[in-house]
């Protein structure tokens, strides 16, 4: 009957262990040997079937018990939840993702700086680019061609930006991007120096071109010593000062 449900005659004849992939194996068995203390144990497992991919099951062992013989055996109980952990993933990614341009948000900037900051051991570099008198834009010409304008801005800036690095749109027309390495600083200077060049070009924004300017202020985050809250706030403040 699992071997139907699953979709995997190749499956069939083999021992469930052999049917999971990676640690899943090693997962299974320390569940099973867990069952010596507890009386129903869980597990996320995966198992790689040609006939319908990889599978995702959540599953749930109870024992078989006898006082004086121990552990006879068990129960296993199978659920694929392929589907589930799929949308809770996409979920997850929307989360952490600006609608408008794809690039990473506020949240996922903040995650990322507070895992480079708190692991890691050398320089982080943010640089904030900020559009001039975007509003102006999106009064005159509507928030249809500001919208352009951002995704134009946003293409602009990921392909400017060193491999290595990341770009984050952290709202409205803000934009950051994040450098690490100890020339990090020096490659941040050259960046804006580009962005700025780049950008009193005329942008297209598919109807059209329009021009526009962009300040933009960097920081240096030191690990351990510096937070993701203050570095942000230092690159907002380096880029208003500009």
């Amino acid at each position: 009957t699992m071997v139907r449900l699953l979709g995997g005659e190749e499956l069939q004849g083999r021992s469930f262990v052999e049917w999971l992939e990676g640690n899943s194996a090693s997962d299974f068995v320390q569940a099973v040997g867990q069952l010596v203390y507890d009386a129903r144990v869980e597990a996320e497992l995966v198992i790689d079937v040609a006939g319908s991919g990889r599978r995702e099951l959540q599953c749930v062992l109870v024992r078989d018990w006898s006082e004086h013989q121990g552990l006879r055996g068990m129960h296993l109980f199978i659920k694929d939840v392929t589907e589930h952990r799929k949308i809770e993933r996409e979920m997850v990614h929307q989360a952490r993702r600006d609608s408008l341009t794809g690039l990473g948000n506020r949240r996922l900037l903040h995650d990322s700086l507070e895992n480079l900051l708190g692991k890691g051991d050398q320089p982080v570099v943010v640089l904030f680019m900020d559009l001039d008198n975007f509003k102006l834009i999106n009064d005159s010409r509507g928030h249809k061609v500001g919208d352009r304008l951002l995704r134009a801005v946003a293409e602009i800036m990921t392909v400017e930006s060193p491999l290595g690095s990341e770009v984050y749109r952290m709202g409205g027309d803000e934009f950051m991007v994040v450098l690490v390495g100890e020339n990090a600083l020096e490659t941040g200077e050259g960046l804006a120096i580009r962005l700025l060049d780049v950008l009193s070009q005329p942008v297209d924004v598919g109807d059209g071109f329009m021009f526009v300017s962009c300040s933009v202020g960097l920081a240096q985050g030191i690990p351990v010593k510096t937070s993701a809250i203050d570095l942000i706030r230092d690159g907002d403040t380096a880029m208003y000062q500009a």
